[in-house]
């Protein structure tokens, strides 16, 4: 498969997005446990914050695999 930018820089995005994760997640984390630690955890107001963390970082994920790798539906 033909990528559709060079192999190094299409690394580079991977790894990027792939630490942009991590990040989140340690975020998410620390947030979770800080407020469980001190009893501020609702999970009704907490749990769409993290989803919408999550989300924004799927989104990234889905523009910059479709910016590297051809599809054949062209989407």
């Amino acid at each position: 498969m033909r990528l559709k930018v060079p192999m190094a820089s299409a690394n580079e995005s991977l790894i990027a997005l792939i630490n942009r994760g991590y990040a989140v997640l340690g975020t998410i984390k620390q947030d979770y446990s800080a407020k469980k630690e001190t009893g501020s955890y609702n999970k009704a107001n907490d749990i769409p914050q993290y989803e919408k963390l999550m989300n924004q970082w799927g989104t990234e994920v889905v523009a910059e695999l479709t910016r590297i790798f051809p599809t054949e539906f062209g989407m």
